[in-house]
C-alpha cells in the first residue's frame, strides 16, 4: 500500500493507494506482472488503462497471459485487451482480446510493446493477469535433441 499525498486548497489529505488499483504506466524492469485494475475481482466499467513496456535496446518484448476472462463479444470491441508492436496505438496492430479463452503468448520485433485495456459501461468479468519479461535478442538459440547414447 502507498500513500498518495495531495495538496488543494490549503488542505492536505493522505490516500492509500495500492498497486492493484493501477491503471497503466509505464514499465521498465527486465519481467513484471499486468494486470486489470482489482484483479482477480472484477473490474470497472468505463476502463481505460495503457500499460507501455520499454525493454533494453538490444531484446524484444515476450507477454504470456496466466488467466483472462472479460466480457464476451463478437469483434472483441466492448470489453478487449488490444496489443500493439510498439509504445503508441501508431504501431502494428497485434489483436483485440475478450471474452475467456487466453490471448496467445506474443513476441514483439522491437523493445516495446504497448498493452491497452478497455471497458464498456456494463458487464464485467475477473479481468486479466498477464507476465512480461525482457528476451535478448544478441543470442541465438538453437534447440538440439538430448542424446541417449554416446557415439
Amino acid at each position: 500500500m502507498t500513500d498518495f499525498i495531495f495538496y488543494y486548497n490549503n488542505v492536505t489529505s493522505f490516500v492509500p493507494f495500492s498497486k492493484s488499483d493501477m491503471c497503466g504506466g509505464v514499465l521498465t524492469g527486465l519481467s513484471g506482472v499486468i494486470s486489470s485494475p482489482g484483479y482477480p475481482l472484477e473490474y470497472n466499467n468505463n476502463a481505460d488503462c495503457s500499460w507501455t513496456v520499454h525493454v533494453s535496446n538490444q531484446s524484444v518484448v515476450s507477454l504470456v497471459f496466466l488467466d483472462f476472462q472479460l466480457e464476451n463479444n463478437e469483434g472483441c470491441n466492448f470489453d478487449y485487451v488490444a496489443l500493439f508492436d510498439g509504445p503508441s496505438v501508431k504501431h502494428r496492430h497485434l489483436g483485440n482480446y475478450c471474452g475467456n479463452e487466453r490471448p496467445p503468448n506474443t513476441v514483439t520485433t522491437s523493445n516495446h510493446l504497448l498493452v491497452v485495456f478497455k471497458s464498456d459501461f456494463n458487464i464485467g468479468g475477473r479481468g486479466f493477469k498477464a507476465y512480461y519479461f525482457s528476451v535478448g535478442t544478441w543470442a541465438n538459440y538453437v534447440c538440439m535433441p538430448f542424446p541417449t547414447k554416446m557415439l
